[in-house]
C-alpha cells in the first residue's frame, strides 16, 4: 500500500510539474420544491497549479449544445479556488446568494449565466471553451434524480466522482443561513480544500477515474 501511495504521489507531482489551469465542476444545486432560496447554480474549481480565466467559457445543460450555450462570468481563478455560477439569475440574486449562505464577497466569486435551469429528475452541467460547433468540453457533470431536489447540494469534491449529496462537516459542507421560506440547506459553495486535502483528493481521483 505504501508503494502504491508513493507511486500515486509521484504521478501527481509529475503531472503537476507540467500542469496549467484545470477546471472541473465540483458542486451543483438543483433547487427544491417551492421556494428555491437561490437560483440553480454550479461550482467550478481550478485544480491546476496556475491561475486561469473563465473568459470564453460557456454553459449548457443536458442538450450539451455548444452553439446554443451561455457565457460564464469572466473571472480570474487561482489554483485551488472555486467560483459559483448562478443559472438564469438576475443581478439582485448575487447579493442574495451571499446572504443566504452567510458568505462575504471575499469568500467566493459569484456570477451569472443564462441557459436552462437544472432539472430535479436528472440533468447535466456542461462547460465549453466556446460557443461554436468546434468548442471543446471543459467538464461535464451528469446526475440522476436520486441526488436532486433535496436540502443538500450535489457534490463532487475531487472533480472526478463519485457524486454524493453534501453532508454537514464533510469536505467543508455547512448549513446555509437560510430564509423563512426555504429553511436551511447543506452545501460547500466556495469552500477551498486545504493543500494537503487537495493532494489526497487528487490521489483518490487517480483511482476513481472520471465520472463521464
Amino acid at each position: 500500500m505504501r508503494k502504491l501511495l508513493a507511486g500515486a504521489m509521484a504521478v501527481c507531482l509529475s503531472v503537476s510539474a507540467f500542469a496549467d489551469a484545470d477546471f472541473r465542476i465540483t458542486e451543483a444545486y438543483t433547487g427544491v420544491s417551492g421556494d428555491d432560496g437561490t437560483p440553480d447554480w454550479f461550482e467550478l474549481t481550478n485544480f491546476g497549479d496556475m491561475a486561469g480565466s473563465t473568459n470564453g467559457f460557456y454553459y449548457d445543460d443536458s442538450s450539451a449544445d455548444p452553439t446554443n450555450d451561455f457565457a460564464l462570468p469572466n473571472f480570474s481563478v487561482k489554483p485551488g479556488e472555486s467560483i459559483i455560477v448562478l443559472i438564469e439569475g438576475e443581478a439582485a440574486d448575487v447579493p442574495a446568494f451571499y446572504s443566504f449562505w452567510g458568505l462575504a464577497t471575499i469568500d467566493v466569486q459569484v456570477g451569472l449565466t443564462g441557459g436552462g435551469a437544472l432539472g430535479q429528475g436528472g440533468d447535466q452541467v456542461n462547460v465549453f471553451d466556446g460557443n461554436s460547433a468546434g468548442a471543446n468540453l471543459i467538464d461535464s457533470l451528469t446526475y440522476d434524480g436520486g441526488l436532486a431536489g433535496t436540502a443538500a447540494t450535489i457534490e463532487d469534491a475531487t472533480g472526478s466522482g463519485p457524486l454524493t449529496n453534501s453532508a454537514l462537516g464533510v469536505n467543508g459542507a455547512f448549513q446555509s443561513a437560510g430564509s423563512a421560506a426555504v429553511g436551511q440547506l447543506i452545501g460547500s459553495p466556495g469552500v477551498i480544500p486545504e493543500p494537503t486535502s487537495l493532494a489526497l483528493l487528487a490521489i483518490a481521483g487517480l483511482f476513481s477515474g472520471r465520472r463521464r
